[in-house]
């Protein structure tokens, strides 16, 4: 649960821009936990004088990513559990639940060893395909037919027109009359 190197340690690091942390790594001591202008929880770090070597760099409590220990021993991996008191924190919440599919990046490498050495094209797009991941709580959730997720109030979109110009669909080997007495030609959600 020690996050880095990073920022100046390791400029390479996919978090590094401009030479510091993009997640604010390393954050500051702190004595207690506050609540920032913006709803976000600052924790308390302590300056215990505790160090971790990691990759030959020690690094202190300012580097330790938030976790529960109760839920990290029960489930044996992070989950990011936060305390939210504030109506702003919510779009914060609903960024993370209406983010969609988990994905993954699977490459597909041709094993050629009688040419190993020789230079080849690389043909990035056929090598990355671009796959859906379903985790196995989610597949469990899909085969006992449990809900998924759901939309409460169900919006519709309701579409405008004038006065007997309503939209009208049809296939093209329909017959005239059949099209013409369908309800919706006549009446559309909008008149009704």
């Amino acid at each position: 649960m020690i996050y880095g190197p990073c920022g100046s340690l390791n400029r390479n690091a996919p978090c590094t821009r401009d030479g510091k942390c993009s997640k604010y790594f390393p954050k500051e001591f702190r004595p207690q936990t506050i609540v920032d202008q913006d709803g976000f929880p600052v924790y308390r770090r302590r300056d215990n004088g505790h160090t971790v070597l990691k990759n030959g760099i020690r690094f202190d409590n300012r580097h330790v990513v938030p976790y529960n220990s109760g839920l990290l021993k029960k489930f044996q991996g992070h989950i990011n559990m936060e305390w939210c008191n504030q109506s702003s924190s919510i779009k914060y919440l609903f960024k993370y639940i209406n983010k969609g599919y988990d994905r993954i990046t699977a490459a597909v490498v041709r094993n050629d060893e009688v040419n190993q050495n020789a230079q080849r094209n690389i043909d990035e797009i056929k090598q990355y395909l671009d796959c859906r991941y379903v985790s196995p709580c989610e597949a469990c959730w899909r085969i006992f037919s449990f809900p998924i997720h759901g939309r409460k109030p169900v919006v519709e979109r309701l579409f405008f027109h004038c006065e007997g110009e309503n939209s009208m669909f049809y296939r093209d080997m329909d017959r005239l009359d059949t099209v013409l007495e369908k309800p919706s030609v006549t009446e559309s959600m909008f008149t009704s």
